[in-house]
């Protein structure tokens, strides 16, 4: 595919992609993207449909920095949470254990400097009334949809609890294993978003709690709980521990582990396991 650099609008599935502005329009709604979320998802963009490894992403958005793992990591999961909010595509970005990302939708409708690769439809500026009409719709209605909302809210609230907790990224024991952890750390945190009444804090707010999350986090956040992890060699298998840990009393509640191959389905299967314990532990519903 041709760098996607030269060209004003990119569309995949129902985004359209302004890399010089940094905004992504989805169904009528604008999200703006930092400058380094924008230039991750132009370098999986430019090459949609193929795998992109964690080396070639650094290359291509941190060439010349030494850049942590938990950096990539963190601007796959915004991008996952910013586009995936409005998208009716399925699936964005695909994690490939070992391997890196995959840019699922096909990339169409490149609008190079001359314009000639996009021409204006004669619905374009009927549609953009539409979407205006659309939005002083929505405005007149706002204060409706937010007592709706409070009330909700608050009676979401009363019968339910929301259960606060840190998650530590996975520990890996060899420099060849460190790519599988990041790899796991996403696939646990996709399982966790999918758990209703479950709320975890970002990476950046606890960060200064890595070497001592017992007692900071519940100290400064008042989190309930911390879910750590490790990977490390056995024998010809990888073996992997995830706990569910006190974070008030730093007493572990609950303990899974496994030797694994490493592979996708093995991942997700364990993640999968480990989620439905605590949920059950701590009596959550499910989406």
């Amino acid at each position: 595919m041709r760098s996607t650099a030269k060209y004003n609008v990119i569309r995949s599935a129902d985004l359209i992609i302004s890399p010089q502005s940094g905004q992504v329009e989805i169904q009528g709604h604008v999200i703006s993207l930092g400058l380094v979320n924008m230039q991750v998802l132009l370098a999986l963009l430019e090459r949609a449909g193929e795998v992109v490894s964690r080396s070639e992403l650094f290359d291509s958005v941190w060439k010349n920095q030494t850049i942590s793992d938990d950096t990539l990591t963190r601007c796959i999961s915004e991008l996952r949470a910013q586009l995936g909010k409005y998208t009716s595509c399925g699936q964005l970005i695909e994690t490939l254990p070992k391997r890196g990302y995959r840019w699922v939708p096909g990339v169409s409708h490149l609008n190079g400097d001359n314009g000639a690769a996009i021409k204006p439809d004669k619905g374009s500026h009927r549609g953009r009334w539409k979407r205006l009409l659309t939005l002083a719709t929505a405005a007149l209605a706002a204060l409706l949809i937010f007592t709706i909302g409070v009330l909700w809210l608050i009676d979401n609230s009363l019968r339910t609890e929301v259960i606060r907790l840190t998650l530590i990224p996975i520990h890996a024991g060899q420099t060849s294993q460190v790519s599988a952890a990041a790899d796991l750390d996403d696939l646990l945190r996709e399982k966790l978003l999918a758990t209703r009444n479950l709320r975890f804090f970002a990476r950046s707010a606890a960060g200064d709690s890595k070497l001592k999350p017992f007692p900071f986090t519940s100290r400064e956040f008042n989190a309930q709980w911390i879910i750590e992890g490790n990977i490390r060699q056995k024998q010809t298998k990888i073996r992997v521990s995830l706990s569910l840990v006190d974070a008030r009393t730093a007493l572990v509640a609950y303990t899974l582990t496994r030797d694994i191959d490493g592979d996708t389905a093995q991942l997700k299967n364990l993640c999968a396991a480990f989620v439905d314990e605590v949920s059950a532990l701590l009596r959550l519903d499910q989406a």
